[in-house]
């Protein structure tokens, strides 16, 4: 199942930072297991280095 709110969550993510290597390719919420989440599928173009920039940029995020 698509989350609702993709396009304001991707804009969010995109505000945290230079994150324009990634493209959302899907999200789901869990129905089994880990309940009350959601799991988000990213593509990063530029390989490995691409991962660990987009990495360390959220990892940096101040979550309110």
């Amino acid at each position: 199942m698509t989350h609702s709110c993709s396009e304001e969550y991707v804009k969010g993510v995109k505000d945290k930072g230079d994150l324009s290597n990634m493209e959302l390719h899907g999200s789901w919420t869990v129905s089994v297991g880990d309940q009350d989440q959601c799991v988000h599928l990213w593509k990063h173009a530029g390989g490995y280095r691409a991962i660990d920039a987009s990495n360390s940029v959220i990892a940096t995020d101040n979550v309110s």
